[in-house]
């Protein structure tokens, strides 16, 4: 896939791509997409999709080859711990980390909160200093839900990041 340019296009019907002046898809028919990356900072680079379907919950896909197979999750990797007592609504953001921690990915979701994954998407952890923010209850949904939507990496420290919440 390097060298290819390809975009994803993530819709409440499912996922497309664009390759080549060809369109494959939809793929994950019938669940939204909201989220879509594409990791390049490793050999083969890793594709994926956040989706949510209406009957199984949101989860994450990933793909090793361009996008031609996917990779069903068997279980729920992206998960809230119970002891929140939160369920995971939906993904807003997948965004890569830097080169310098290239199998770092985090995640935003809805309800607002940021996930953190050091095996390129296998397994992942709640980010509890933003979980227990102490303003965290006066958090009120905006427009699209309490999501977290936007994360910035900070390309001199990849453990420095800067987060939107759509929360008013």
């Amino acid at each position: 896939m390097r060298g290819d340019m390809v975009v994803a296009i993530g819709t409440i019907k499912g996922a497309f791509l664009l390759r080549g002046g060809t369109v494959e898809g939809p793929l994950f028919k019938g669940e939204r997409v909201s989220a879509f990356s594409i990791d390049t900072r490793s050999d083969p680079c890793r594709m994926i999709a956040g989706a949510t379907s209406d009957w199984w919950g949101a989860a994450l896909r990933t793909s090793d080859d361009g996008g031609r197979t996917w990779g069903d999750p068997e279980k729920r990797a992206l998960r809230f711990p119970t002891e929140t007592g939160a369920a995971l609504g939906q993904v807003w953001q997948l965004q890569p980390s830097t080169p310098e921690a290239p199998d770092t990915i985090f995640a935003g979701v809805e309800p607002a909160a940021l996930f953190r994954s050091d095996d390129r998407g296998v397994t992942w952890s709640l980010v509890q200093s933003l979980w227990d923010h102490p303003h965290r209850a006066q958090w009120q949904p905006g427009f699209g839900g309490l999501g977290l939507h936007t994360i910035l990496v900070d390309p001199r420290d990849p453990e420095r990041l800067l987060v939107a919440i759509s929360a008013g």
